[in-house]
């Protein structure tokens, strides 16, 4: 008698099966969520109806490019890592969905329009400026490493000296050229000049990021604090 060739489903499976049915039940969801909130979304952001409806233009559109994406996506770093990334970025920025709230939380209902509107006023110059700022401070900090780390980067360096030799006799074996060899020994070294200076100056950037951060951060406990009571009766 022949033996079945079914294999019974693993727990596993089923369970990644009902976890791909749950997270195509919760786009969909999230869609028709989107559009019964505009009304809400355009008092809570002091827009337009015709701006608030870019609200669910654009998640569409973000929803069409990245379905197709995702089984590509998923090839190259691996289903796995790449569900838990999504993961990770929808809990982080669902955190953030509650500072806005947390901006007018303390006005009253009719102070409420104009709150968000200085937040959202704030929060876009704050967007263009700082990109702008911190662009120009990579910049100035790069060519301020490039200068000191050129400084100390001589032909009588016996680590730079070393460094031509090397790479030089490798550059030797491709091109056969000893002159060509030498000025790609050149253009190598300064490459890892620039490439030294600007991690360092992204790291101050980003440290100085960090300290902002943290002082932002410490001024919360500035806020007053809202009552229970109080909160619901400005609603």
């Amino acid at each position: 008698m022949a033996r079945s060739s079914k294999e019974p489903v693993s727990l596993r499976t089923w369970i990644a099966v009902l976890g791909t049915i749950l997270g195509a039940f919760m786009a969909v969801l999230d869609i028709q969520i989107t559009n019964a909130s505009l009304r809400e979304i355009t008092g809570g952001i002091a827009a337009t109806s015709v701006e608030a409806s870019w609200v669910s233009t654009s998640y569409l559109i973000g929803e069409i490019i990245t379905i197709p994406l995702t089984a590509w996506l998923g090839r190259v770093f691996g289903t796995r890592l790449y569900l838990l990334v999504n993961v990770f970025l929808f809990l982080f920025f669902s955190g953030l969905v509650p500072l806005s709230v947390l901006a007018t939380a303390g006005l009253l209902r009719e102070q409420q329009g104009d709150g968000s509107a200085i937040f959202n006023i704030i929060r876009n110059l704050g967007g263009s400026v700082g990109t702008a700022l911190l662009s120009t401070m990579i910049t100035q900090r790069e060519q301020f490493h490039d200068f000191r780390i050129g400084e100390r980067v001589t032909a009588y360096n016996p680590y730079v000296q070393q460094f031509l030799s090397n790479q030089s006799v490798q550059n030797l074996q491709h091109s056969g050229d000893p002159v060509t060899a030498l000025q790609q020994a050149y253009r190598m070294l300064q490459a890892s000049v620039q490439t030294n200076s600007y991690v360092m100056a992204y790291s101050e950037c980003f440290l100085a990021l960090g300290v902002i951060l943290l002082v932002g951060s410490a001024t919360i406990w500035l806020c007053k604090k809202t009552k229970a009571g109080a909160a619901a009766a400005a609603h």
